[in-house]
């Protein structure tokens, strides 16, 4: 990277990334650990959006 050239990133949703319970369970364990409640909410709201996908793919 050169200095000043800007850091090339791609956007990333937790959601996507949540495919079955153990993944779900995982998540939220970490996220309870940690102890934020931001953290625990935003988890929530990641598992919450996650099962909106799955029934919106099971659906095709």
């Amino acid at each position: 990277m050169v200095d000043g050239e800007p850091i090339k990133t791609r956007p990333w949703d937790a959601a996507d990334h949540l495919h079955d319970e153990r993944d779900i369970a995982a998540y939220l364990d970490a996220a309870f650990e940690d102890g934020d409640p931001q953290l625990i909410a935003a988890a929530l709201g990641d598992v919450a959006r996650s099962h909106g996908m799955t029934k919106i793919a099971a659906k095709k």
